[in-house]
């Protein structure tokens, strides 16, 4: 099945709880791009594709295993086309996905609100990725540390490109770095009217940023530029094929050794 790549459009943060976790508001989008995996059962819980010993697709099936007290194993199989660390939610929309193949291969009876509750322990992503793909929608808001979705309907089409510098964006050093109240949450359902908070958080640590968001905005018709999720990624939207083609060209020849991609919404 496909695990479609996440951008936040907006992802603003409201608070801080006391067990460290930061609650927040962001608009998630489901992209065209998107990693394949496959599954079927096995003696044991492995991954072929991957080398990251501690994988979030191996965690999610022992999730499912530990909490129903399951004797079988599963073997996944991973075909990677997200980047890793790009703020893309790649292994969040694994997990989604590992959570419904290991439910549909052990035949087990779990419904999907028990589902959402071991996707929010993987992470904050994993829930909204998760409801992308069981309702095969392209965007959810989300709130509070993941766990609060809401469906959203976007009415444009929106075509991306991508720019990644090749390099991982820790997620914990982004928050690490990140101050709180330096940003004021905005209540505008127009995601144009929002921002990413973690922005400048990421830009102190990977000052590149900067320059390919100011690239992306100097494109003529380019409706918005911004960074996804804790970064490096960052995406201009573009009103029409033949200005996302022509901005795809340039910033490809500016940028050889960086990772910049077409994208628009998953079907």
């Amino acid at each position: 099945m496909q695990a479609h790549a996440k951008l936040n459009l907006f992802l603003e943060i409201t608070g801080k709880r006391a067990d460290g976790y930061h609650e927040l508001q962001s608009l998630a989008v489901f992209l065209d791009i998107a990693d394949e995996i496959s599954a079927r059962p096995a003696s044991e819980i492995s991954l072929t594709g991957s080398d990251i010993e501690d994988n979030i697709i191996l965690r999610a099936a022992h999730a499912i295993k530990t909490r129903y007290g399951i004797n079988a194993g599963i073997e996944f199989t991973l075909t990677k086309n997200i980047p890793l660390g790009a703020g893309l939610g790649g292994g969040s929309a694994d997990a989604a996905a590992a959570l419904i193949l290991t439910r549909k291969i052990w035949e087990l009876d779990i419904p999907d609100t028990e589902l959402y509750e071991i996707a929010l322990t993987l992470g904050a992503d994993v829930p909204a990725c998760l409801y992308s793909q069981l309702n095969h929608k392209n965007s959810v808001y989300f709130a509070g540390i993941g766990e609060i979705l809401t469906p959203a309907e976007i009415e444009e089409e929106l075509l991306f490109v991508l720019i990644n510098p090749k390099k991982e964006l820790a997620t914990k050093s982004v928050f690490e770095q990140f101050i709180l109240g330096e940003r004021t949450p905005k209540t505008s359902r127009n995601f144009y009217e929002r921002e990413n908070h973690l922005e400048s958080a990421a830009i102190e640590i990977m000052p590149e940023i900067t320059t390919i968001i100011e690239d992306l905005r100097n494109f003529a018709g380019c409706k918005l530029a911004r960074m996804t999720g804790s970064g490096a990624t960052c995406f201009g939207i573009f009103p029409d094929k033949t200005t996302q083609q022509q901005a795809l060209q340039q910033l490809r020849a500016k940028y050889p050794a960086y990772w910049v991609e077409p994208a628009q919404l998953r079907n």
